[in-house]
């Protein structure tokens, strides 16, 4: 998807910069988004999608 896209439909994104090229990523709802780097360079980017639960 590209960052037009996301901007009309109102989805949340990250613009990561690394070794002269950008990427796009979408960030998922109710997820911790990490920026994994080795050596200044991006290695990846992990999502860890949580659940939020109601109280009684």
């Amino acid at each position: 998807m590209t960052e037009k896209e996301l901007v009309e439909k109102g989805i949340p994104y990250v613009i990561v910069c690394s070794d002269g090229k950008q990427e796009v990523y979408p960030l998922e709802p109710h997820s911790k988004t990490t920026i994994i780097t080795h050596q200044g360079k991006v290695d990846r980017i992990e999502s860890n999608v949580s659940m939020k639960f109601k109280g009684r």
